[in-house]
C-alpha cells in the first residue's frame, strides 16, 4: 500500500451509503457527531440492482424516525406484506373488527430508496457525503479499529481517523474482513430470478401476493410506477440452472403461470432485464468489535425469499445509533466498547432467530410438521394469520412469535377441521 496523503478526523467513518449507512449516519449525525459518509461509487443515482426491494412492516417505526415515510408513499410505493398461498390455502391476515388496519411494509425500487436515504444524511448537519472514495485499508492500534484508508478516483489517498468505524459495504463486506470479522457462510440451495412487467392486470386489489409451493417459492409485488416484481425462487438443480441460464423470462412466465392466483402475464411486458442469482449463500458475522460495527448486508444476509435484507438494514443502523451515539459523544474508549457490546447483542437479540429459520429453509428443505400446522391453521384462523404477517415483518425475535400458545391454538384449529370433515363425512341413517 502507498502512503496516504492527508489525514481527516471525525467522530465517526461509516463506509457504504446504501439504505444501512446512510441512516446509521443520519441517526449519528442527529445526535451532534461529525460523520464521514464514503461511497465508492461516484453516481449520487447510485443503487443496487440485485435486490426485490421490500421494506417490511418491522422496519415502519424506523422509517418514521427518519421521517420518510410520507416520501415513499409519495413515490407510489403499494404495500409489500403479502397474502400467502400454500397448499392448505391462502392466508390473507387483516385487523380485526373495529381495530386499525395491519402494518403493511412498502414496495419502492432501489434506484429511489438509495437516492433518497442518501440524500437525507447528507442533508444531515454533521454528516458529510464524500462519493467515488474506495476504501483499501483499516487501521488499528493495540486492537482495536482507528479508522481507514480510502483511495480517491483521482489515485490520492486519504487517512480518515475515527473513534468508530462503520462497515456498511454490503455482502462480503471488505471493511469487516479487513478489520477482522469474517462472514460464516451458510449454503443457499433455492436460485433466485427477478424482473419487472408492465401491463399486468391488477386482479387481486393491488395486493402482494407469495407462494410456498413447498419446496419452491415465488412472489409478484406490485411497486411504484403501476409496474409489478416478478420473482421466483426454485430448487437450484442442474435442469434449472440451464433453463434459467437461457431464458429467465421464459421461465418466470412459466413458473407463475402455473400457481393458483397467479398475475395473467400473458399480455404483459417486461421492463428492462431480469436480475438474479444462480448461486448465493447466507452470511453473518460478528455485528462488532472495540472500534467497529457492522450494519445491514455487512452483518448479516438471510435468505433473498423473505424480502428482509432493507428492513434489517435500516433497523440496525437505528439501534446503532440509539445505543452507541451516547457513549461517542460522552467519550472514553470502554464506555464505546461496552455500548458496542449493547448493539451487538441487540442484534444477535432480535435477528439471530430469524436468520437461522431462514438459513435452515434455504437448504431446500420441505415443510417441517410445526410449519404444515401453522400454515394450515392460519387458513382458517386469524389470530394465527395475524401472528404470519407479524412473522413475516420480523419486528420482534423469534421465541415471542412462535410460542407455544400459539402452536396449541394452531392444533385445536386443525383437529376441529377434521373433526368437521369426518362430520361431513359420516352418512346420515334414513328410516
Amino acid at each position: 500500500m502507498g502512503t496516504a496523503g492527508s489525514t481527516e478526523s471525525y467522530d465517526v467513518v461509516v463506509v457504504g451509503a446504501g439504505p444501512g449507512g446512510s441512516a446509521a449516519a443520519t441517526f449519528l449525525g442527529r445526535q451532534g457527531l461529525r460523520v464521514a459518509l464514503l461511497e465508492k461509487s461516484p453516481d449520487p443515482e447510485h443503487h443496487k440492482t440485485l435486490c426485490t426491494h421490500e421494506i417490511s412492516d418491522g422496519a415502519l417505526g424506523t422509517l418514521d424516525r427518519l421521517g420518510i415515510t410520507d416520501a415513499l408513499r409519495e413515490l407510489g410505493g403499494p404495500h409489500a406484506s403479502p397474502d400467502v398461498w400454500t397448499r392448505y390455502g391462502w392466508i390473507r391476515p387483516r385487523a380485526e373488527a373495529g381495530e386499525p388496519p395491519l402494518e403493511q411494509g412498502l414496495n419502492v425500487r432501489r434506484a429511489k430508496v438509495d437516492p433518497l436515504l442518501r440524500a437525507l444524511a447528507a442533508g444531515t448537519p454533521g454528516v458529510e457525503l464524500l462519493t467515488g472514495v474506495a476504501v483499501d485499508e483499516v487501521l488499528t492500534a493495540e486492537g482495536r479499529v482507528t479508522g481507514v484508508v480510502a483511495r480517491h478516483r483521482d489515485g490520492e489517498r486519504t487517512r480518515f481517523a475515527a473513534r468508530l468505524v462503520v462497515a456498511a459495504d454490503g455482502r462480503s463486506s471488505r471493511v469487516a474482513d479487513l478489520a477482522g470479522l469474517p462472514a460464516k457462510e451458510r449454503r443457499h440451495e433455492r436460485l433466485g430470478y427477478a424482473a419487472y412487467f408492465a401491463g399486468v392486470p391488477d386482479d387481486h386489489g393491488g395486493v402482494s401476493r407469495m407462494w410456498l409451493n413447498d419446496p419452491d417459492a415465488a412472489y409478484a409485488f406490485p411497486t411504484d410506477g403501476g409496474e409489478m416484481l416478478c420473482a421466483v425462487m426454485p430448487l437450484r438443480t442442474d435442469e434449472a440452472v440451464a433453463a434459467f441460464r437461457t431464458d429467465p423470462e421464459r421461465e418466470i412466465r412459466r413458473v407463475l403461470a402455473d400457481v393458483p392466483g397467479g398475475p395473467d402475464l400473458s399480455g404483459a411486458t417486461m421492463v428492462g432485464k431480469p436480475i438474479g442469482a444462480l448461486k448465493v449463500t447466507n452470511q453473518r458475522r460478528r455485528a462488532a468489535a472495540p472500534g467497529i460495527a457492522c450494519v445491514g448486508d455487512a452483518a448479516m444476509v438471510s435468505d433473498y425469499i423473505w424480502g428482509t435484507g432493507i428492513g434489517y438494514a435500516l433497523r440496525s443502523a437505528e439501534w446503532l445509533g440509539e445505543l452507541v451515539g451516547p457513549a461517542l459523544l460522552a467519550g472514553g474508549d470502554r464506555r464505546l466498547d461496552r455500548a458496542l457490546q449493547r448493539y451487538r447483542f441487540r442484534h444477535g437479540r432480535m435477528l439471530a432467530g430469524h436468520y437461522w429459520m431462514a438459513n435452515d429453509y434455504a437448504t431446500g428443505r420441505r415443510f417441517t410438521p410445526p410449519e404444515r400446522l401453522l400454515y394450515g391453521a392460519a387458513v382458517h384462523d386469524q389470530t394465527i394469520a395475524r401472528r404470519m404477517h407479524e412473522m413475516g415483518g420480523r419486528g420482534r425475535p423469534v421465541e415471542q412469535l412462535l410460542t407455544p400458545a400459539l402452536l396449541f391454538r394452531a392444533a385445536r384449529v386443525r383437529a376441529g377441521l377434521a373433526r368437521r370433515r369426518r362430520h361431513q363425512r359420516t352418512p346420515v341413517a334414513t328410516g
